[in-house]
């Protein structure tokens, strides 16, 4: 969250492309293993829609990384395999999706209605609790309004 806001990012306008950083350090791929880890991406590099289930952040990016059977980066055999791709952050790092699997992060589109597990700061803590919190008389409107609907 650091990063993205000390690059200028957030919803103050601008171009989403621009704001994203050139790479990210050890702290940024830790921080993003732990928001990432278990959630669902699909990608359509392969012609058709697939999904993955994200095990991880590789600590590399497709530029750096080598695939050794063939002895090229991922980054040029994603885009000389597939015609439709077109890699513009390359140094970015890789997701990794289960196995061996390590897919350019720019190919995943995270997929909807997922749970997200991450502690929130004092700020989102505070505001949570004020939209949560409700005095004894309206929380016994509520469910009393909820019992009639229902018989």
């Amino acid at each position: 969250k650091q990063w993205y806001q000390r690059r200028g990012g957030g919803s103050r306008g601008g171009n989403a492309r621009s704001q994203l950083p050139r790479s990210l350090d050890q702290k940024q791929i830790r921080y993003f293993n732990g928001i990432l880890k278990g959630l669902k991406v699909e990608t359509n590099h392969l012609g058709y829609k697939r999904k993955y289930t994200i095990t991880g952040v590789h600590n590399q990016s497709a530029n750096s990384t080598i695939i050794e059977d063939l002895n090229i980066s991922v980054a040029k055999y994603f885009q000389g395999s597939y015609k439709n791709v077109k890699l513009v952050h390359l140094d970015l790092p890789l997701v990794k999706a289960g196995g061996k699997t390590k897919i350019p992060m720019e190919l995943c589109t995270l997929l909807p209605n997922q749970p997200y597990f991450t502690t929130l700061d004092s700020a989102q803590q505070r505001d949570m609790i004020r939209k949560a919190c409700q005095k004894p008389e309206e929380k016994m409107k509520d469910i009393q309004k909820s019992a009639e609907e229902v018989s």
